[in-house]
């Protein structure tokens, strides 16, 4: 019944492309605008920045000397410290991405790094203020109310979902010698490269989901209605309906919270394909974010 589910949608989406053609075209014009005039801007730097600090080794030296107050705020291993500080940071995916570069590079098991992949992995200041703060809210203070929650939020999920006390950090194995930086710098910006065209990609076939799913289904739907819907598969969309939406303040927040939290199954697929190359699974991914976009709901109410 799967593989007969997978083909029919398939067939249906085929259907589609041939049928209306334009509607995709149109996705993929407003996908690239968005992908153009703020993912890699905003990205794309930090994406280079983050892999040389990890690949210089500094994740590790800010390991030894915070690693043991991150496992005790955190309950994570201290190793994992900075995946969650470059995700609150860098926003999607760059959280993830830190984690299976520490999974790759020997300072996290595989057990550890499943779970550093589902909460260090967080929605970003550049977005939240760039997108919500100013085009969505135009207010920076909603901007910094909505940061402030995601922050608390993700601690309140790092202490929720952990199963022990971990180690401090002297008892992190010793990870390997850093590269020179000519090397790093290269590797870094071909990670970085490779991340940033993955992320675009995701943006787009979801963009494309959205205008089918609102040709479809969109005059059937209350307008209040939109943003939980659309948020859910794509985060960008779903914020972009929120400003039109016309939900007093106080929903429209909470709905941002959960929608940032959340990430929309775009974000999670960029997630996972960022994670893949090194053999991890994501399969802590929604469930943490699920209880993520609960909690930011619950916090912003």
């Amino acid at each position: 019944m799967k593989k007969l589910f997978q083909a029919l949608a398939l067939l249906a989406a085929f259907v589609l492309l041939i049928a209306l053609p334009q509607v995709a075209a149109d996705g993929v014009r407003s996908a690239l605008t968005l992908c153009g005039r703020v993912i890699l801007p905003s990205l794309f730097p930090f994406f280079v920045c983050s892999n040389l600090f990890l690949l210089l080794g500094y994740s590790a030296r800010l390991s030894a000397r915070f690693g043991g107050a991150a496992a005790k705020l955190l309950r994570l291993p201290p190793a994992a410290g900075s995946a969650f500080l470059l995700g609150l940071l860098g926003g999607y995916p760059a959280g993830a991405q830190a984690a299976g570069t520490l999974y790759a590079r020997g300072e996290l098991s595989g057990a550890n790094a499943e779970r550093a992949l589902a909460v260090c992995n967080q929605a970003g200041p550049s977005f939240i203020f760039g997108v919500l703060g100013g085009a969505v809210f135009k207010s920076a203070a909603a901007g910094a109310f909505l940061y402030a929650v995601q922050i608390v939020s993700a601690v309140l999920v790092c202490r929720l979902t952990a199963k022990k006390q971990y180690a401090p950090a002297k008892a992190v194995a010793k990870p390997p010698q850093p590269e020179s930086f000519a090397a790093a710098f290269s590797e870094s910006v071909r990670r970085a490269g490779m991340s940033a065209i993955q992320i675009c990609m995701f943006i787009t076939v979801f963009s494309v989901l959205s205008c089918y799913f609102l040709l479809a289904a969109g005059r059937f739907l209350p307008p209040e209605a939109l943003p939980l819907v659309l948020g859910s598969l794509e985060l960008s969309a779903g914020c972009a309906a929120l400003a039109d939406c016309a939900l007093a303040l106080q929903w429209k927040l909470c709905i941002a919270s959960a929608l940032l939290s959340f990430g929309g199954v775009s974000v999670l697929a960029q997630s996972r394909a960022a994670v893949q190359e090194h053999g991890l699974t994501g399969r802590l991914l929604l469930p943490c974010k699920a209880l993520q976009a609960v909690l930011s709901c619950t916090l912003t109410l």
